[in-house]
């Protein structure tokens, strides 16, 4: 019974601590990714930004709805390696308006969301939806789109440190977080696939080998 309470108490004690350090974690900001299609993602070479779900709080401190389209797009400049192209929202518009006669920027949210997911795989690979949670933290959520099928390929969620000013320096750096974040993740789904594929050439080489010295034994 003794050792019964024991394993109890510890057991408390590890859940406890988990939650604490979990917390803290998100106190400083860390993230989570989610990844859907790796397949898909690998093929990324054009990436379009989408008009992001957001209505400033505080209209004195942080950016306007125009602004942020901007910011989130400037912030792909931390892409030194120009691993993908990036396509601002405003330059969609206006492929949509010379191609299909449609002035998207002039339409209601609903409307120009649909004709914007329509015809943007005319112009990129995939778009990103950023979309900003105003609650008593700031979240902010990154979704990457397959431009053909409108499925979701790749999610991150960023929770900002508790005391941020939400500015334009504060939405650039957590944007600049998802790219890097991103980015990663496509190089490290192409590297294990190229480890995967080297492994499976080996192999077969290897069987291919003992095939023909199982049939000169034989021989």
């Amino acid at each position: 019974m003794k050792r019964y309470v024991q394993l109890l108490t510890m057991l408390f004690v590890l859940m406890i601590g988990t939650q604490v350090s979990f917390a803290g974690l998100w106190e400083n900001g860390v993230h989570k990714e989610d990844i859907y299609n790796k397949d898909r993602m690998m093929e990324i070479e054009t990436l379009a930004i989408a008009n992001p779900l957001y209505a400033p709080a505080d209209t004195e401190v942080e950016p306007s709805k125009e602004d942020m389209t901007d910011i989130i797009f400037e912030a792909s400049e931390t892409d030194k390696n120009q691993q993908l192209m990036y396509i601002p929202y405003r330059d969609v518009c206006q492929k949509i308006k010379d191609d299909q006669k449609v002035n998207v920027l002039r339409l209601e949210r609903r409307k120009s969301a649909a004709i914007f997911k329509k015809e943007i795989w005319k112009y990129a690979d995939a778009y990103l939806e950023v979309t900003v949670s105003n609650d008593t933290r700031l979240n902010i959520f990154y979704s990457v789109y397959d431009a053909k099928t409108n499925e979701v390929m790749y999610t991150y969620r960023k929770l900002a440190p508790k005391e941020s000013v939400r500015d334009k320096v504060l939405y650039t750096d957590l944007s600049k977080d998802f790219y890097n974040d991103f980015l990663s993740a496509i190089r490290k789904a192409k590297e294990e696939k190229e480890k995967e594929e080297k492994a499976i050439i080996k192999a077969n080489a290897k069987a291919e080998k003992k095939a023909k010295e199982e049939k000169k034994t034989e021989e």
